[in-house]
C-alpha cells in the first residue's frame, strides 16, 4: 500500500516535497522580477532586454541574481 492518502503521500508520489514547492515559488519570483526589471529599465530609458538578460543569467548562476538586482537598483536613478 502507498499510504493513508494524506497530503504528504501525494507530495511524495508526485515528486514534490517542500523543496519542490519552494523551488517553484523561487522560479515564479525570478520570472516576475525579470519582467519588472525589463519594464522599469525601458521606462527609465535603459536597455530593458540587457538588464532582463543579465537577471536571467544571474538566476541561472544563483546567487548572482542578488548582485545584479542590487547593481540595477543603485544605478536606475
Amino acid at each position: 500500500m502507498y499510504g493513508n492518502g494524506s497530503i504528504s503521500d501525494l507530495s511524495f508520489n508526485w515528486g514534490f516535497g517542500s523543496f519542490g514547492i519552494v523551488w517553484i515559488i523561487l522560479v515564479i519570483l525570478g520570472i516576475l522580477l525579470c519582467i519588472w526589471i525589463y519594464r522599469d529599465a525601458n521606462r527609465h530609458g535603459r536597455s530593458g532586454f540587457l538588464w532582463a538578460a543579465l537577471m536571467v543569467l544571474g538566476i541561472i548562476f544563483s546567487p548572482i541574481w542578488i548582485v545584479v538586482l542590487i547593481v540595477y537598483l543603485l544605478i536606475r536613478k
